[in-house]
């Protein structure tokens, strides 16, 4: 994909789900590499934004999606909902909110379910104010910019820093 092989890469993970289907008794640690691989993909063809082409936003959907079905078979729930993130992310980049929305609140859900730490609530509500915003729903991406605000204090100091840009960005949403 990073050599511009959409074709190639789309059989690539082809392929490798092919083969991880006909092992008889499939192992977590079939399914890892695969998870990682399209994880990355898919954050690469998202990075895009409006430079990508239709092919590379569906195989963007379609590998992201890969990305949650491996995930869901070698991770944890850690891994499923970062993949639903992602899932969120791309899917609102493709313009397709309301596909979007059930993604980011899957998200949410699943970082409410686990107690995740607050490094993952912020990024599900980030994921739900952006889609909030998408579909011109304005109280809604308030709350969403406001929980978002509320989860940061409760950082530490690292990921307060890492997060900063992605906080004030999402609160510009409101203006």
């Amino acid at each position: 994909l990073g050599r511009g092989q959409l074709e190639r890469a789309l059989h690539f993970v082809d392929s490798a789900a092919g083969r991880i289907a006909t092992l008889p008794d499939a192992q977590p640690q079939d399914h890892r590499p695969l998870a990682v691989a399209c994880n990355n993909m898919a954050w690469e063809l998202q990075a895009l934004g409006g430079q990508r082409s239709p092919a590379q936003t569906q195989a963007m959907l379609r590998i992201a999606a890969a990305s949650r079905e491996h995930w869901s078979r070698a991770g944890t729930w850690l891994h499923i909902e970062r993949a639903e993130y992602c899932l969120a992310l791309t899917h609102l980049s493709a313009g397709l909110h309301d596909q979007a929305w059930l993604h980011a609140a899957q998200c949410l859900a699943v970082c409410l379910r686990h107690h995740a730490a607050p490094f993952e609530h912020l990024s599900a509500h980030e994921a739900m104010a952006r889609v909030h915003h998408a579909r011109g729903e304005e109280a809604e991406l308030a709350h969403h910019a406001q929980a978002m605000w509320d989860v940061f204090d409760r950082l530490n100091e690292d990921d307060q820093a890492a997060c900063r840009e992605v906080v004030d960005d999402v609160l510009t949403l409101r203006a």
